[in-house]
C-alpha cells in the first residue's frame, strides 16, 4: 500500500466547497431547510475558521442554497474574515451588555423563517436550541459527512501522525531504559500480569488492585455475578 503524502496546507476553496456540498446532500436527505452549526470543530471543518468559544456564540447557518451565514460578535468579524477559506455572509451582534434588539439571539432569530425545518447538532447548548425558530430536527449531518475523509483530510492526518511519531521517538531517546519493540521485560518487571503497577506510590502506600477499604477488589467473575 502506498502511504499518502503528508501536507500542512490549508484546505482549498474547492475542498471546502466539496465539504459543503456533502453536508447539503445530507440536509436534503434529512428534509431540513437550514442547518445551524455551533460546534467549533464543525465550523472549522466547513470554513477553516478555528476558534475556541467562551461565552459569545459563533453560529454557522447553512441554507440549502446560497452563502452560509456566520453569526458572530461585531468585534470578531475581522478575525473570521481573515481566517475563513470560503465565502460567507455575516450577521453581527453587539457585545455585552447589548442594547435591546442587538443581542445575539435577536439577530439570530431574524435569519430563520418560523415555518422552516431546522437541523441542529445533538451537542447544541440548550440556550441556543430554545432560541432557534422553526421546527427543530436533531441530526448530525456534518459529523456524518466527516466520517468519509477526502484526500486532503487524509494528507493532513498523515502529517499529524508524523508529528506524533516524532514525539514518541524523542521520548524513547530520552528514556534509554524503556523497552524497544516487543520487549516486555520492562513491563513484567514493574507490573503484575494484569498490567497494574505493584507499588505505584511505594511499597507501603497501597496496591492499585486494592479498594479504598484496604481489601482486594473482587475478581471480574465476582463483579459480574454481583450485578446479575
Amino acid at each position: 500500500m502506498t502511504v499518502p503524502v503528508a501536507t500542512t496546507a490549508a484546505p482549498s476553496r474547492a475542498e471546502l466547497a466539496e465539504r459543503l456540498d456533502r453536508v447539503r446532500a445530507r440536509m436534503r436527505s434529512a428534509d431540513v431547510d437550514v442547518y445551524v452549526c455551533f460546534d467549533p470543530v464543525n465550523i472549522y471543518y466547513l470554513t477553516n475558521f478555528a476558534n475556541y468559544v467562551h461565552e459569545r456564540p459563533f453560529l454557522l447557518l447553512i441554507p440549502l442554497d446560497g452563502l452560509p451565514v456566520m453569526v458572530a460578535p461585531l468585534l470578531e468579524t475581522s478575525h473570521v474574515r481573515a481566517r475563513a477559506g470560503c465565502d460567507l455572509a455575516y450577521a453581527t451582534y453587539a457585545e455585552f451588555p447589548a442594547p435591546s434588539g442587538a443581542n445575539w439571539f435577536d439577530v439570530f432569530r431574524t435569519l430563520i423563517p418560523t415555518e422552516a425545518r431546522v437541523g441542529v447538532e445533538s451537542a447544541m447548548p440548550i440556550r441556543i436550541f430554545e432560541r432557534t425558530p422553526g421546527t427543530k430536527v436533531v441530526v448530525d449531518v456534518i459529523e456524518e459527512a466527516r466520517l468519509v475523509k477526502t484526500p486532503c483530510e487524509i494528507a493532513r492526518n498523515v502529517h499529524a501522525c508524523q508529528i506524533v511519531t516524532a514525539g514518541h521517538e524523542k521520548l524513547l531517546r530520552l528514556s534509554p531504559r524503556r523497552p524497544r519493540g516487543g520487549d516486555l521485560r520492562w513491563r513484567d518487571a514493574v507490573h503484575d500480569g494484569d498490567g497494574l503497577s505493584r507499588h505505584p506510590h511505594g511499597e507501603h502506600h497501597g496496591d492499585q488492585r486494592e479498594g479504598c477499604g484496604g481489601g482486594r477488589r473482587p475478581s471480574r467473575s465476582t463483579r459480574t455475578a454481583s450485578h446479575r
